[in-house]
């Protein structure tokens, strides 16, 4: 009996433990576990269609947002990119996407669309065993176990994504779904329900659920499995899908994105495109690093020395950068042949 308790503890252990595949990496690791994209970004108010369907009530398996406003709904979309660490910084951008200073501040702006939004309830999810034997052996631990399955195939997430330096649309606009949502009994009831006491006779799965509660879970839970394919776009694809003009690939070596350093640190990035850059500027908190005494940024090679067999390369290094007390942003400007700018940033903490 007690081997079975503690067989039952530890799939309960780990049907809690897993993550859903939205919010995975390519490495299969936790998508909130890599580091930052190395941007700032300004959202936009989400963009509702109007033949998105709004309301907590279901028919049959299908289900809907439990909100149209758009403020809400990129609340809880901005919300979850922070919670998962999706870049160097997120901001909500009151401003239309072509206002004149966004480039003094943002590396890219994003403007969510949301075309679909139906939700379709598939039955017991893969942790259903494990929910079972919860309730057969402690009862309340089934209460947490994610043993719902809704499909979000019927719902998309279209966004637009802006150069603020030219104020151009950087790609074909891309769609994001939240793929599979998975809801514990704490998603899908309050307590003291009916739900809640028809827990004492029969597992979670089997209860009833309140719609409204369902309908608010799957709308945030939805927005927080988007938030983690956007940041998997960002570090995996995005540099991929700009076009040669565009194209950008800056990897910072030396310090991490979010990383903390002390009272002075060093600056190592290698520098990829498909034009030569011209120049390259380095800010701290939006000054200059040249205006720092005892700084030392290496020379920018001229464009022959950039060249390689496919576009241009060169590495970029500063050394003894003074850092403030807190959190210090790191911009690097790059201006390619022809004037077209491109940017990124990086945070790093100072105790």
């Amino acid at each position: 009996m007690h081997t079975a308790a503690a067989l039952c503890v530890a799939l309960l252990f780990a049907a809690c433990a897993s993550t859903p595949r939205a919010l995975r990496g390519s490495d299969d690791k936790p998508i909130r576990d890599a580091a930052p994209a190395p941007y700032r970004i300004a959202v936009a108010p989400v963009e509702v269609d109007a033949s998105v369907r709004v309301g907590a009530a279901d028919e049959g398996d299908k289900w809907y947002l439990s909100t149209g406003s758009s403020g809400e709904l990129r609340a809880m979309f901005v919300e979850s990119l922070r919670e998962l660490g999706a870049s160097t910084e997120i901001a909500m951008l009151e401003e239309s996407p072509d206002a004149a200073d966004l480039d003094q501040v943002y590396d890219l702006v994003l403007v969510p669309r949301l075309t679909r939004a139906d939700f379709e309830y598939s039955g017991a999810s893969d942790r259903i065993w494990a929910s079972t034997g919860a309730w057969l052996f402690t009862w309340i631990g089934a209460l947490w176990v994610s043993d719902a399955a809704y499909d979000g195939a019927g719902f998309a997430l279209e966004c637009q994504i802006y150069d603020p330096h030219s104020q151009e649309q950087m790609v074909n606009p891309v769609v994001f779904d939240p793929g599979e949502l998975r809801l514990k009994f704490w998603e899908r009831n309050d307590a003291w329900t009916t739900g809640f006491f028809m827990t004492l006779v029969f597992p979670p799965f089997w209860a009833r659920d309140k719609a409204d509660v369902v309908s608010d879970s799957l709308t945030r839970n939805a927005m927080r499995h988007l938030a983690g394919r956007v940041k998997r776009y960002l570090l995996e694809d995005h540099d991929a899908r700009v076009s040669e003009d565009r194209f950008a690939q800056v990897t910072f070596s030396a310090p991490g994105n979010g990383s903390q350093v002390g009272e002075s640190m060093d600056l190592a990035c290698n520098v990829k495109t498909r034009q030569p850059v011209l120049s390259a500027l380095v800010f701290k908190n939006g000054e200059p690093l040249q205006a720092e005494g005892g700084v030392s940024v290496s020379e920018l090679p001229d464009p022959s020395a950039q060249m390689r067999e496919i576009g241009y390369e060169f590495d970029m290094s500063a050394s003894g950068i003074p850092m403030d007390p807190g959190a210090n942003t790191i911009r690097l400007l790059l201006i390619l042949e022809g004037g077209r700018r491109t940017s990124r940033s990086i945070v790093v903490n100072n105790g």
